[in-house]
């Protein structure tokens, strides 16, 4: 039976704060404590239970205090939007580091005491000067953050916001080296909750973070893979962590008021103590067996007796073998260090004590940690959001409209909203569906909502197409599932409605509910998504790399003649996993990975090719929630603070659609680069065409942007390749502009070379050609009746057999005389 805490409030009603001054400079070993009631105290750190030293040695004003960081010689404490900084151990010279209009979260002091650190609700995170206030560097974080941590030699930053991410800072260079998207819980942006992560006190070999359903997960410095995943309460988001002084044992405190700690060698529970309310510090004792802890209410305690007696202390200094053994790790394990060939996914051994690098143990040994590999990422149905606290949900959000799920509070049968973004096409308001099944999944489509529940104790689990407009009585459908398959994702057609299942099947059925067709997945079901007639599956092909990045492949499929497109691997941003799938209006298929990577399939080549880029759409922290995909523009959402939109109460209006310009990925710089990425987008444009018509006048807008392009490039005077773009024309009327040009800009050698193609076009009749690659190589695409490249053109009026000149440039040889 556990001994339960004695806690007292020191500080008054509000959050506490505890730590103590580490060694090696004025006032090492003692604890600093502070809280609501404007008062930063020093207590003595050898006392059994915190409130025997409630008389402060040294009272300092902190009014209104929520954070507390302590370096040598110098205590720093966070008030709403001020950071102050006070010398130890007397706490004299208070003097104020950075003031503003919005809160400040998180601080963390430098190993030295020199720099602080402080972010907050604005975006950015201020490395100041302690001495002189100065702003030393300010990291472009996005705003909101909940968390910071210097790594113990001061090389790195560790910072998590309340979107869940964390990002490794570089401090000399400013810029961040590693970052992982939705790593932990998301955080209230409204309220003062905490996510803060820690570095092993071994010179920072390792980082701990809180990670999602109670776990806590470990990356290895300068590599950043993932060595361990520590599992400790499940369904409870984990908040705060801290490391022991030997770095053998781990303390964690969730959202659920516990502290439970661990040991890092295979995650052994050693002990867990529920709280009067969060932990808001926790902190272990420099020299006695004991973690102080403080909470959101403003209560202090001391727990005594962490770690169990027959496991090494909490500060025993022991060789890699005893540790091992002590917990229980095997001879010749990855803990013991007994084999030289370290495996893919261990640290790296020690080089040797002189090797100037940062992160290499100091000590003895390191300890390491078998690889864990990631969990492939949950099916999910695009365009779909979480549910708010009113539990208010989007089903489905996409170009046609929104499929709004709103919960009854008494926890009765919800409804299923229906709305269209063009009210001008869709007059007729579609009925509200009443939620008997408890519907999680939904699509809405050109003809009808598809809707999914989940297998209940009483109740399989359900497919339902409800039509927008039916001409005959009962034209919804019901189909239910076998026991032990449920529905993962859905989507709808002009004449179909699909699901993926959790047997790995696909399943396709008519409007009307007949069963077309049941199909076999090779892998576990991601996302399902249909445009027209086309059907498109992604599923996962193996299992994800130690980065998290997932392995997919998808198939896409014309339902009406029952035949399969395409088929191939799913590319992905390193690290990354996919959060929506669809196809374009003009029938490609597009996904977009939690990098934020937009890419297409269906396009030249036979290949993906990068169509948007979030990250370099980014002016400032907000995020795009993709809504269409087209071959020129995009349609999203534009957030700031928040990952998803919030569902509209009331008479709100619902989500603002932005319209941003796509990007080929061509290189940046050089002449008519704007025109170049139009260019790409009208050959998209014609690659992409379903009829004749749609070809003609995609053609048309390719020559109207290679003739923009040209007229730059003849400009900068790049003949040569205005020569090859001229080539790629289908018009005559584009080539004789294409002279015209060239003529203006009195490129005189380039005009007589496009006469000559001009000519050729003319000639041959060929008002529209397709081009092919080039037979140099190179990529170069160039008309088929031009495949031979400029030199080979024949002049007007010459002789059999007789070329053009070989240099294409050269001028032409006069005419013998007679």
């Amino acid at each position: 039976m556990s001994k339960s805490l004695e806690f007292a409030k020191h500080h008054g009603e509000g959050r506490g704060c505890v730590a103590f001054a580490p060694a090696g400079g004025p006032g090492a070993g003692l604890l600093v404590t502070t809280g609501a009631d404007g008062r930063l105290a020093i207590r003595d750190a050898q006392a059994v239970q915190i409130e025997q030293a409630s008389n402060p040695i040294a009272p300092g004003e902190a009014a209104g205090a929520h954070r507390l960081a302590v370096a040598p010689g110098v205590v720093a404490v966070l008030q709403d939007s001020a950071a102050k900084a006070f010398t130890l151990p007397d706490l004299s010279s208070p003097r104020l580091l950075a003031g503003g209009v919005l809160p400040l979260r998180a601080l963390a002091l430098s190993p030295s005491g020199a720099t602080l650190a402080v972010a907050g609700d604005d975006p950015g995170i201020r490395l100041l000067a302690v001495g002189s206030s100065a702003v030393l560097r300010t990291l472009a974080s996005a705003p909101y953050t909940r968390g910071l941590a210097y790594d113990p030699e001061g090389a790195y930053l560790a910072s998590m916001g309340a979107d869940g991410n964390l990002t490794v800072w570089d401090i000399e260079s400013g810029r961040p080296v590693f970052s992982k998207k939705g790593l932990a819980s998301k955080v209230d942006i409204l309220s003062r909750q905490l996510c803060e992560p820690a570095w092993h006190p071994d010179g920072g070999s390792l980082l701990a973070a809180p990670g999602q359903d109670g776990e806590v997960v470990v990356y290895e410095r300068l590599s950043w893979r993932q060595t361990a995943v520590l599992s400790l309460a499940h369904g409870s988001s984990q908040r705060l962590v801290s490391f022991s002084p030997n770095g053998l044992y781990l303390a964690a405190a969730d959202e659920d008021d516990y502290v439970r700690v661990v040991a890092l060698q295979g995650g052994q529970a050693l002990g867990a103590r529920l709280l009067p309310g969060a932990a808001s510090c926790l902190t272990w004792h420099p020299s006695s067996n004991a973690l102080l802890l403080a909470t959101e209410n403003g209560e202090f305690t001391r727990w005594n007796g962490v770690v169990p007696e027959d496991q090494p202390g909490p500060h025993e200094v022991l060789d890699v073998a005893s540790a091992a053994a002590s917990l229980g790790a095997a001879p010749g394990s990855i803990l013991e260090g007994g084999d030289d060939d370290v495996e893919e996914g261990s640290l790296p051994s020690d080089s040797g004590p002189d090797e100037p690098v940062h992160g290499r143990r100091r000590g003895a040994g390191r300890f390491r940690f078998p690889p864990r590999a990631p969990p492939p990422q949950a099916a999910f149905q695009p365009g779909s959001t979480r549910p708010d606290r009113s539990g208010r949900s989007y089903l489905c959000f996409n170009a046609l409209g929104t499929l709004t799920l709103r919960r009854e509070p008494g926890g009765g049968a919800g409804v299923i909203e229906t709305s269209f973004h063009d009210t001008a096409r869709h007059r007729r308001r579609v009925p509200l569906i009443t939620d008997h099944l408890g519907f999680s999944l939904g699509h809405l489509g050109t003809q009808g909502v598809v809707l999914a529940s989940p297998a209940t104790e009483n109740a399989p689990s359900t497919i339902t197409f409800r039509p927008h407009e039916g001409w005959a009585a009962n034209s919804d459908c019901t189909k239910a599932l076998p026991e032990g398959e449920e529905a993962l994702c859905v989507a709808s057609g002009d004449t179909f409605f699909a699901a993926a299942t959790s047997a790995r099947l696909l399943r396709i059925f008519s409007l009307s509910g007949l069963q077309l067709c049941v199909l076999c997945l090779a892998g576990p079901a991601v996302t399902l998504t249909a445009g027209g007639d086309s059907l498109a599956v992604v599923w996962h092909a193996q299992r994800p790399d130690a980065d998290g990045t997932q392995h997919l492949r998808y198939s896409t499929y014309a339902v009406a003649a029952g035949a399969e497109l395409a088929q191939g691997a799913l590319p992905l941003t390193p690290g990354s996993t996919l959060v929506w799938a669809g196809f374009t209006p003009e029938g490609q298929l597009a996904a977009q990975d939690s990098a934020g990577e937009v890419r297409v399939a269906g396009l030249r080549w036979g290949a993906w090719a990068p169509l948007f880029s979030a990250e370099a759409a980014r002016q400032g922290g907000e995020h795009f929630w993709l809504v269409e995909c087209g071959l020129r523009e995009v349609q999203c959402v534009v957030l700031a603070g928040a990952e998803e939109p919030g569902v509209s109460v009331g008479t709100a209006p619902r989500p603002t659609l932005s319209s941003l310009p796509t990007r080929p990925g061509l290189l940046a710089g050089g002449s008519g680069a704007a025109q170049e990425e139009e260019r790409f987008r009208c050959l998209w444009e014609r690659e992409a065409a379903q009829d004749q018509a749609a070809l003609d006048a995609a053609r048309r807008a390719e020559d109207q942007a290679s003739l923009r392009l040209l007229a730059e490039l003849a400009k900068a005077d790049r003949c040569a390749r205005c020569l090859e773009l001229a080539q790629q024309m289908h018009t005559v009327a584009a080539v004789e502009g294409a002279v015209r040009l060239a003529t203006h800009f009195k490129a005189i050698a380039l005009a007589d070379r496009l006469s000559l193609v001009l000519e050729e076009r003319m000639d041959t009749g060929a008002e529209s050609q397709e081009p092919q690659p080039s037979p140099i190589g190179g990529g170069a695409l160039l008309p088929r009746s031009q495949a031979q490249g400029p030199a080979t053109l024949k002049r007007k009026g010459a002789a059999a057999g007789e070329d053009a000149a070989p240099n294409p440039f050269s001028r032409r040889p006069k005419p013998a005389q007679a």
